[in-house]
């Protein structure tokens, strides 16, 4: 599963998606870099006013976005409560989404429980496939790797990763191949359902 943390780069707050392959994600998803995290995150919140943040950013994750726009969302949420023996109780999440043109977007997320576990996730969409990538920690300590791939399976990763790479890095004929390709599919599509619907008359 280590070799899985390759795929990811990081997440640079101040430039689009960054895809240096040279970034140590395991340094990006250590628990301890939480604070720091989400001061970062207080700071880019601080320069611009989302008016209505909230909703944008469940479109987001809704897919609700228009796939031709770069964008650059980020949320920061924390709840403290007391248990029932007094002592603090303090959730924290974090959240940032990149997005770029041609259905591409990269996010991640993090979540602090002082009494429960904590987890980092990165995740990579590129069309309709997607590979996500979460690390969790629990209670006593112990830590887990978990990926969720839809639209393909574990024996496409490296191709997958390598799509998402050409696209960020402006592959142009790379780019124009893959859109002709996706025309020609979509086109395909529509003529089936036209002699569908012949068939039945």
């Amino acid at each position: 599963m280590k070799s899985f943390f390759d795929y990811f780069n990081k997440f640079n707050m101040d430039n689009g998606v960054d895809d240096s392959e040279d970034d140590n994600i395991n340094r990006l998803m250590n628990f301890d870099n939480f604070d720091h995290f989400e001061k970062k995150i207080h700071q880019m919140k601080s320069m611009m006013n989302f008016k209505n943040f909230d909703n944008e950013f469940k479109d987001l994750f809704n897919n609700k976005l228009d796939c031709n726009t770069s964008n650059y969302y980020s949320s920061v949420s924390s709840t403290y409560q007391s248990n029932k023996d007094g002592k603090p109780h303090i959730i924290k999440k974090s959240y940032i989404t990149k997005g770029l043109p041609g259905g591409l977007k990269e996010t991640r997320k993090m979540k602090y429980d002082n009494n429960g576990e904590n987890s980092v996730e990165f995740g990579r969409y590129l069309n309709d496939k997607s590979h996500i990538i979460k690390k969790i920690r629990d209670k006593s300590g112990r830590e887990h790797v978990h990926n969720d791939y839809n639209n393909m399976d574990e024996s496409e990763t490296n191709k997958f990763h390598s799509e998402f790479k050409k696209f960020i890095n402006g592959d142009n004929d790379f780019i124009k191949l893959t859109q002709k390709s996706r025309a020609l599919k979509n086109n395909a599509r529509k003529h089936s359902k036209y002699r569908t619907n012949v068939e039945k008359f």
